[in-house]
């Protein structure tokens, strides 16, 4: 869980958002202004994207941190507009690295001069979008903020899609970097692999998985506590508890009862499982009690076909196994063979 940043104050917050929007409109004016000097704006709209993304992690934290309290709706309506700031700001320097003056060339070299000078430029926005946005590595329960600043900085703005996918590609990485591996540059490719990453990391079934998890995973608290450990144990289990409420599901102690049986299972049988009640659903014991039905019908179907193969050592009788084999023995060997038909044992 992320550290606690309660001591922000909100009217801080608001007033720093406030600021935020004035500088934008400052850089609009600059952009729209015909002497506009370009690396200057470049490099201010780069202190403010700076800007921005510090606010918002500000607001994140403190809506992860502080979601039972009475502010949340506050923060949460001050996160939406620098979600909303940084979406024109990025849109602002897409404009400023479009309107940078071409490289002058000869004829024969105009149309790769143009392409040279499409590349920098499309590099220059790669540099601005990515440094503040933090890597996905495979932690659902970090996947919407991801989502959020990803799609803010780089997903809704008109860029070349193989420009989207290398961003994605920078992006991603650790358990989640797999999904990518086999997906090109098309817009087609970009737009089913960020479908997959989406869809496998905001499947219900596997955020509440994660959350409850989450809830199970808060340190408990020493046999002599003192008054901070105390209270940072209440704000940690109360923002868990605040987490699983805000699933909505319509019946948490039977999705409880099912992580708890699931957990019984080998990691085979529970990936199996998961396989069964799918992403999109809740599941419920009824659910896990029909795939152990499922799998004890299989495997008794695989035994009763193994039981009903001949097996052709047994398709003689003993007598007849005696018998033949007496007769190689006799055959093969220098020395007399004696039977004991009471112990079956030769010598």
């Amino acid at each position: 869980m992320p550290p606690k940043r309660a001591d922000i104050p909100i009217v801080t917050l608001v007033i720093q958002g406030e600021t935020l929007t004035k500088q934008l409109t400052s850089l609009t004016l600059m952009v729209e202004s015909i002497d506009i000097n370009l690396p200057t704006a470049r490099r201010k709209a780069r202190a403010l994207n700076n800007d921005v993304h510090s606010a918002l992690n500000d607001t994140a934290t403190l809506l992860e941190n502080m979601s039972y309290s009475n502010e949340f709706s506050t923060i949460k309506d001050l996160h939406s507009q620098l979600i909303d700031l940084k979406l024109n700001l990025s849109i602002k320097y897409q404009e400023l690295v479009d309107d940078e003056p071409t490289s002058q060339s000869g004829s024969s070299l105009n149309e790769a001069s143009s392409e040279a000078d499409d590349q920098v430029k499309q590099l220059q926005l790669l540099q601005f979008l990515l440094p503040n946005i933090e890597p996905f590595n495979g932690d659902i329960m970090k996947f919407e903020s991801f989502r959020t600043q990803y799609e803010t900085a780089v997903h809704n703005l008109a860029l070349p899609p193989h420009i989207k996918m290398s961003a994605l590609r920078k992006l991603v990485t650790g358990f989640a970097r797999p999904l990518l591996e086999f997906y090109g540059t098309s817009q087609e490719d970009y737009e089913n692999a960020y479908k997959e990453l989406v869809d496998k990391y905001t499947g219900k079934r596997r955020v509440a998985d994660a959350v409850l998890n989450s809830f199970h995973s808060v340190p408990t608290c020493s046999i002599s506590p003192k008054l901070a450990e105390i209270e940072k144990f209440r704000d940690e289990i109360s923002a868990s508890y605040q987490s699983l409420k805000n699933l909505k599901i319509e019946d948490l102690a039977e999705f409880m009862l099912f992580t708890s049986a699931k957990s019984r299972l080998s990691y085979k049988l529970q990936d199996k499982l998961h396989e069964n009640v799918g992403d999109t659903d809740i599941p419920t014991m009824k659910k896990f009690t029909d795939f152990l039905e499922g799998e004890i019908s299989k495997m008794r179907s695989r035994e009763g076909s193994q039981n009903l193969t001949p097996n052709p050592s047994r398709s003689r009788s003993p007598a007849e196994d005696h018998w033949k084999n007496r007769r190689m023995t006799t055959r093969y060997s220098s020395h007399p063979v004696s039977y004991h038909p009471s112990s079956h044992v030769y010598h």
